[in-house]
């Protein structure tokens, strides 16, 4: 009989009222032209719908938001009536309630248009979401990302099979939503090519086993990590020396960020510039590790440190000694708080380093306990004004100057004479 219904008007749809369940079937021959029939359906009709067919889909083409209620009792098993949603029905979802999650876990990715209308007090519908869903979103505007605002940790696995494009959808998300990612994956790092740096503390809730999400990270992110908090270190623990350049753009404010970072993270600098050198100004003695493999092409990177900065160097290794090959004067204070466990690290210094010594004093004279004869050069530009550095040395030193040139005699002229 379904085919009586095929020329029935809007005003008819108060005959529908009363309609049970066991009457769905009587729909399932419908047409578009038939939409304005349920505009007047009221949510006690809901259970109606619960035998309806994937192919009765575009009868929902033309529905209004004032039909929203009518969704309220609607099963997984009716996901498929949707497929052939348009995006001009997005306003259908306006009252959705988070009993109605199961409805979407059949959708399919061409119906992520109809999301584009989708306002925050939706979210909590999408608690209830499969990783099989992902796709959905993959038509995601920027407009919509109020709407993940309410989601939970257990959301994360949606995320998974993101495409860089649904970057932008991040850009509204606030810190509360930051454990959705604690699911994320190596794949998804893409995704977040786009972010801005008002989305910085979405990363507050991050925990270490996130970290390969920024395997893909690209420089022009670096101010996403503008707002993190120390208590984020833990998340660059796997993170690899193409990584390197997202921190180009890293502030003073974040040195912090790095207080927990370990000896395998080293080669993440690799690639730092002299302008990253304020980022290092919070550093503390326990992340000195994380230099042990530091390159030459580093040590413009030094450039800015300060004083208060020298011991990071106290576990530095001599297979580090070459990053100093660059050092300028105004470095020389950072090595003040060097203790003598520190001298192999200037077994390979270069004559050009010499004025980096122009500020020691002498209770650094202990560093240079365990110079070497090749190491003499080192010291051909040093000035009368640092003598007192030496003072301590020891008779055992003497070889590291066997061959220092006639000028550089003066800064040794208050020496005690060794005994012969």
């Amino acid at each position: 009989n379904f085919t009586a219904f095929r020329g029935l008007r809007p005003s008819n749809f108060t005959a529908f009222h009363g309609l049970r369940p066991s009457n769905s079937a009587v729909f399932h021959g419908l047409r578009p032209s038939n939409s304005a029939v349920f505009h007047g359906l009221r949510p006690s009709n809901s259970a109606v719908f619960h035998g309806l067919r994937p192919s009765n889909s575009a009868v929902f083409h033309g529905l209004r938001p004032s039909n929203s209620a009518v969704f309220h009792g609607l099963r997984p098993s009716n996901s498929a009536v949707f497929h052939g949603l348009r995006p001009s029905n997005s306003a259908v979802f306006h009252g959705l309630r988070p009993s109605n999650s199961a409805v979407f876990h059949g959708l399919r990715p061409s119906n992520s248009a109809v999301f584009h209308g989708l306002r925050p007090s939706n979210s909590a519908v999408f608690h209830g979401l499969r990783p099989s869903n992902s796709a959905v979103f993959h038509g995601l505007r920027p407009s919509n990302s109020a709407v993940f605002h309410g989601l939970r940790p257990s959301n994360s696995a949606v995320f998974h099979g993101l495409r860089p494009s649904n970057s932008a959808v991040f850009h509204g998300l606030r810190p509360s939503n930051s454990a959705v990612f604690h699911g994320l994956r190596p794949s998804n790092s893409a995704v977040f090519h786009g972010l801005r740096p008002s989305n910085s503390a979405v990363f507050h809730g991050l925990r270490p086993s996130n970290s390969a999400v920024f395997h893909g990270l690209r420089p022009s992110n670096s101010a996403v990590f503008h707002g993190l908090r120390p208590s984020n270190s833990a998340v660059f623990h796997g993170l690899r020396p193409s990584n390197s350049a997202v921190f180009h753009g890293l502030r003073p404010s974040n040195s912090a960020v790095f207080h927990g970072l370990r000896p395998s993270n080293s080669a993440v600098f690799h690639g730092l510039r002299p302008s990253n050198s304020a980022v290092f100004h919070g550093l503390r003695p326990s992340n000195s590790a994380v230099f042990h493999g530091l390159r030459p092409s580093n040590s413009a990177v030094f450039h800015g440190l300060r004083p208060s900065n020298s011991a990071v160097f106290h576990g530095l290794r001599p297979s580090n000694s070459a990053v100093f090959h660059g050092l300028r004067p105004s470095n020389s204070a950072v090595f003040h708080g060097l203790r003598p466990s520190n001298s192999a690290v200037f077994h390979g210094l270069r004559p050009s380093n010499s004025a980096v010594f122009h500020g020691l004093r002498p209770s650094n004279s202990a560093v240079f306990h365990g110079l070497r004869p090749s190491n003499f050069t080192a010291f051909h530009g040093l000035r009368p004004s640092i003598f007192t550095a030496f003072h301590g040395l020891r008779p055992s030193n003497f070889i590291a100057f066997r061959t220092s040139r006639p000028w550089t005699s003066c800064p040794f002229y208050s020496f005690p004479r060794a005994s012969t």
